[in-house]
């Protein structure tokens, strides 16, 4: 099923020209994201199925139920490849360095600096602790996430559990989408705390529902499912590009999004010859 022109929800007018209203923009969300929900199943259904052979009967509270319990290995190789695998290579933090070309002490000294400054803010970011969780999911799921954003005056790092990310396949065939998506569960009073003006529609916002082609949570009527989505300029230095963040019943936040790149590093153990989802250590 494609996505069609009700589902953009960046636009910001309708088919009759008036200007879209907030309902209007969290009703295209929801249903972009139902799209493409309906066409990712095979794809959660092997990330499920990878994470149980990684020995993963449950995970932060989603349950796995893909695959019966009796059926899990009781000499587990492929978790011991995995662990082997990232432990070998995360030993060695990722360092971004500064240098010069031909510069004079001034700028060696400014480079070093620089440097010496950036390896504090990634660790105190938790840019180590980040990529090294990201870079397991990656090795047992295939695809690792990375959110990078800004916290005050501080750069901060957050590792993304894959099923949060949603990519429109068509758009991910070459691996450069123009729409990203992230939902997360949060608890409602928190998310009421950080947009007091929505509080009544954050409350009566859906919550978690079972479902038997994603990770699983058992109903809890505190916790709300919170999307944030970017779209990014359709040229280089465009103006068109759009990043909102919505609950089924309120749009909380909307504004431009003039960057080239979306906020969320993608890390790939293999890379497939087409599509977004990269392939983990299970699946060679």
């Amino acid at each position: 099923m494609e996505l069609g022109k009700n589902h953009k929800w960046w636009a910001n007018t309708v088919s009759d020209s008036l200007v879209i209203t907030d309902r209007e923009r969290v009703s295209r969300l929801q249903q972009a994201l139902g799209v493409i929900k309906q066409s990712d199943h095979e794809r959660v259904n092997l990330a499920v199925q990878n994470a149980r052979l990684y020995g993963e009967n449950t995970v932060f509270g989603y349950e796995l139920n893909t695959l019966p319990t009796k059926n899990r290995l009781t000499m587990n190789l492929i978790k011991s490849v995995v662990d082997s695998v990232v432990a070998r290579i995360t030993k060695n933090k990722p360092r971004p360095q500064y240098t010069t070309s031909r510069g004079n002490r001034s700028l060696r000294r400014k480079a070093k600096n620089l440097t010496a400054f950036t390896d504090y803010a990634m660790e105190k970011g938790g840019a180590s602790n980040a990529f090294r969780d990201a870079f397991l999911d990656a090795a047992v799921m295939g695809t690792g996430f990375v959110y990078c954003y800004r916290e005050d005056t501080e750069i901060c790092f957050e590792r993304i559990f894959p099923s949060e990310i949603l990519i429109d396949q068509q758009e991910g065939l070459y691996k450069t989408p123009q729409t990203m998506y992230r939902r997360k569960w949060l608890p409602k009073d928190s998310l009421v705390a950080m947009y007091p003006d929505h509080d009544g529609a954050i409350r009566s916002s859906s919550g978690p529902t079972p479902s038997v082609h994603e990770f699983t949570m058992h109903n809890r009527e505190d916790l709300v499912e919170v999307t944030e989505a970017w779209k990014l300029p359709s040229k280089k230095g465009g103006k068109d590009g759009y990043h909102v963040i919505a609950t089924d019943k309120a749009l909380l936040f909307e504004g431009s999004w003039e960057h080239d790149t979306f906020p969320i590093i993608t890390l790939r153990y293999n890379q497939p010859l087409f599509g977004y989802w990269g392939r983990g250590i299970s699946e060679n």
